[in-house]
């Protein structure tokens, strides 16, 4: 009886290593693609509209969000009863801000512009990832949320480095974590889950985001409607569209 489960135990530890050594970065990037729809229904959304409301600061901002392939951007969200809008054209990237003073439309400071150039992309970030400079590698399993995840490291355009963990289970993004500067208290490492994945036109998004910083919340996204491949008019993202 020792035997055999001396046997048993082998069996189990063998093919335990044989299944950890299946999970390579290229099947973690496919499941990825895959549960998010597939590349087929990724490549197939040119516009995503969002509508919700961003908690942060104890404040309620309710907002929504247009992408439009490509590379444009608008979001337009209430804060204190004024409306403040952001957007990128393809080429520029302008503002209006009441709360500087001025309800003009004005175009931003390049390195401004950069951060909102990246908003224009509504792909996970495994899709497609090589073709838009991301370097990817898998760094093993480390827990995440309290669960194990599969843990990834990128390094983007811009040589920020981001840490993505992936659900063993669905293959979507659970979270990341990126070291970001605070002109108040310096570098911290931010971590941003994600949940309430849901399936819109056969894209799958997740309606909840949530970023925190040393074990406090920062921010909350809740999406409360998204629809995708309405049609868009070019001119919403012009500055003067």
């Amino acid at each position: 009886m020792q035997l055999k489960t001396s046997f048993a135990l082998a069996v189990v530890l063998v093919l335990s290593g044989t299944a950890s050594a299946q999970v390579t970065l290229e099947s973690l990037v496919a499941r990825n693609v895959a549960a998010h729809g597939g590349a087929e229904a990724i490549a197939a959304v040119q516009t995503v509209q969002q509508r919700g409301t961003i908690q942060a600061q104890g404040m309620d901002i309710p907002f929504k969000a247009i992408v439009k392939r490509p590379g444009m951007m608008r979001t337009e969200a209430t804060v204190m009863g004024m409306s403040v809008v952001t957007a990128y054209d393809g080429e520029k990237a302008w503002m209006i801000n009441p709360m500087t003073g001025s309800a003009a439309p004005a175009e931003v400071p390049a390195e401004q512009a950069a951060s909102i150039r990246e908003q224009t992309n509504f792909e996970p970030m495994l899709s497609g990832y090589a073709a838009r400079g991301i370097t990817v590698v898998y760094a093993g399993e480390e827990v995440f949320g309290g669960a194990p995840a599969h843990k990834l490291v990128l390094t983007m355009r811009d040589t920020t480095t981001v840490e993505l963990f992936l659900d063993p289970e669905t293959g979507l993004e659970r979270g990341v974590i990126i070291e970001v500067t605070n002109p108040m208290t310096g570098k911290i490492r931010a971590t941003t889950t994600f949940s309430d994945f849901r399936t819109v036109g056969g894209f799958v998004m997740p309606f909840k985001i949530e970023t925190s910083a040393d074990g406090q919340v920062m921010t909350s996204i809740t999406f409360e409607d998204i629809k995708v491949n309405e049609p868009v008019d070019d001119a919403v993202f012009k500055i003067n569209g």
